[in-house]
């Protein structure tokens, strides 16, 4: 209730006329998507999807007659909210009826609002040296991603340090106007109990729940830049989540060095550090990448990657999309003229039996695999062109294709239309042998009906011989007014 009176009170702030509304800047804008899909299901059943989602911005800055603008010091007050509607128009009466338990999906339902954001922002306090968001917002620091009902702090010191606190309650799905945050199980947070919920908390809705955490940034030169951030989720005595990040960046135009880390115990740690630290499951991710330009356009970059999910590998929603890796990898990028654009790349990948979820002694001795991708762009005026290669080997399965798209402009890039293809050919781990292939199209067009609006379309099927064909289109519609 108090985000739908919060959004009205905006919407009458950014439409009416006062006396002060010249000294505004205002923005409404709209995106409309209407999508459908269809794929074939395990059991052989084709499921289908048809949905419509519209989303609402509306901003205002500088609402206070006098306050500065973004070029000039002072304070300044902005504010932001952020509606979003969304429709499911092919759900099928089994999949919300509790008693078709073989076609259920427990929360799912054929329309819902949510409210992305709504916040007042207070910029330039006490001389500068303030900084003050609160309502439902974005954070986003060296522990990642959060979406929280609350305030963020920011003070501002010489020499180029900053402190940001936060405190708050995360957005919960189940909530009135909440909106849906999936975990990488995909399990959504909020609304249902997901897998194995008795062993990891986390997983189990629960009550509303606190949120809190800081981060310490410096950046003394605009070459050089770091931040250290603690994340806890939960009181003090029952946290239900903790994680502390790190990242850095030194560079110039001819030598770069960045890095960064996150400590993100695997569910079944997080309430025993010293545990995940034994077994070497603490870092849940960490990259650092040093890079060169030895002559012209060319940069050479070599690298360590590390990511490890913080999720149960029983479930089929990620075996397959977030595989961890340890790899060590190389890139070279080189230009050739203004318009022509080349990089080669490649990894080691290192297994890695702690990402197994089950906690297990890290040995990292054996090489699980190896890939190869090589890229060339060509950009002018009205056209655009992408050839890649790709050949990875990694846990016994070979993948091996190539990737070509291109775009056009028409009527002095009023309207562009593009055709992307892609081929792959995979290998059997088990039987090691080629057991076939994939084929994909896309296209896509986007179309300029004035000023700052757009219609775009996209329409992709793909089809691979062992695996499900899939099919979709999409319309999307976008609009902006500035004032």
């Amino acid at each position: 209730m108090r985000y739908r009176l919060i959004f009205s009170g905006l919407l009458l702030l950014l439409l009416g006329q006062g006396r002060i509304a010249t000294a505004w800047h205002q923005q409404v804008a709209s995106d409309l998507w209407l999508r459908g899909d269809s794929f074939a299901a395990a059991d052989g059943s084709t499921i289908a999807r048809r949905n419509i989602v519209e989303d609402l911005q509306l901003a205002a800055w500088h609402v206070v007659p006098g306050a500065a603008h973004n070029d000039a010091p002072g304070w300044q007050i902005s504010l932001m909210a952020n509606m979003r509607f969304l429709g499911d128009l092919g759900i099928d009466s089994a999949e919300v009826s509790p008693q078709r338990e073989e076609r259920y999906v427990p929360g799912l339902s054929a329309s819902r609002v949510e409210a992305l954001a709504a916040w007042l922002d207070m910029q330039g306090l006490a001389r500068g040296a303030l900084d003050l968001r609160i309502g439902r917002q974005f954070r986003l620091d060296a522990t990642g991603f959060l979406a929280l009902d609350g305030v963020d702090v920011t003070l501002h010191f010489p020499k180029g340090w900053q402190v940001s606190a936060f405190l708050g309650m995360p957005v919960r799905a189940d909530q009135r106007l909440g909106h849906v945050s999936p975990l990488l199980d995909g399990i959504d947070n909020g609304g249902r109990e997901g897998l194995e919920a008795h062993q990891y908390r986390d997983r189990t809705d629960g009550e509303t729940t606190i949120a809190w955490g800081a981060e310490l940034s410096f950046s003394p030169r605009p070459w050089f830049a770091a931040a250290l951030a603690m994340r806890l989720v939960g009181p003090a005595s029952a946290l239900r989540e903790a994680a502390v990040g790190a990242h850095f960046y030194a560079g110039n135009e001819r030598v770069a060095l960045r890095g960064e880390l996150v400590t993100h115990p695997l569910l079944d740690r997080r309430d025993n550090w010293g545990a995940a630290l034994r077994e070497g499951t603490l870092v849940s991710s960490a990259n650092a990448a040093l890079g060169l330009s030895p002559f012209g356009d060319t940069w050479v970059w070599v690298g360590y990657d590390l990511f490890r999910p913080t999720f149960d590998a029983d479930s089929i929603f990620n075996v397959f999309y977030y595989l961890p890796r340890r790899d060590l990898q190389l890139r070279v990028e080189r230009g050739f003229g203004p318009a022509w654009q080349g990089t080669a790349s490649g990894f080691l990948r290192f297994e890695d039996d702690a990402a197994d979820m089950g906690g297990d002694e890290v040995t990292g001795r054996a090489l699980a695999g190896a890939g190869v991708d090589l890229r060339l762009r060509h950009t002018a005026w009205q056209r655009e062109q992408l050839v890649s290669w790709h050949w990875a080997k990694v846990w016994g399965e070979t993948r091996a294709g190539i990737d070509v798209e291109g775009r056009r402009a028409f009527w002095g890039q009023r309207l562009w239309l593009g055709l992307r293809g892609v081929v792959y050919m995979l290998s059997d781990a088990m039987a090691r042998e080629w057991r076939g292939f994939q084929v994909g199209a896309v296209a896509s067009l986007r179309f300029r009906i004035a000023k700052l609006t757009y219609l775009m379309g996209e329409l992709e099927n793909f089809y691979g011989r062992g695996s499900a064909a899939y099919l979709a289109g999409m319309v999307w519609l976008r609009w902006e007014l500035w004032r």
